[in-house]
């Protein structure tokens, strides 16, 4: 969905941000808005957006919600993957 403002226009990912708009939880995940002026390539402001998922990371919070863990899971498979991070990598 495109909006267009005066000289700026301004692209809405609304896919994405539906799924963490009506989540029982709340997140610090709002929605992603890309300004993209006139003289400027799509293909750019979507590198943008990409780079913009990437860095809040919302793409892997989406896979962690897609079912429930316990919270005692949770905490089991960051023991285990510390452990495994220690024994491959060292105390660095």
């Amino acid at each position: 969905m495109v909006f267009a403002r005066k000289k700026t226009k301004i692209i809405h990912i609304n896919r994405l941000n539906k799924l963490f708009l009506h989540s029982k939880i709340k997140t610090k995940y709002k929605m992603l808005i890309i300004n993209v002026k006139e003289e400027e390539n799509i293909d750019r402001a979507l590198k943008r957006y990409k780079r913009k998922v990437n860095s809040t990371r919302i793409i892997k919070e989406l896979r962690n919600r897609k079912h429930f863990e316990k919270p005692s899971v949770v905490r089991r498979t960051e023991v285990l993957n510390a452990a495994y991070r220690t024994e491959k990598f060292g105390n660095a």
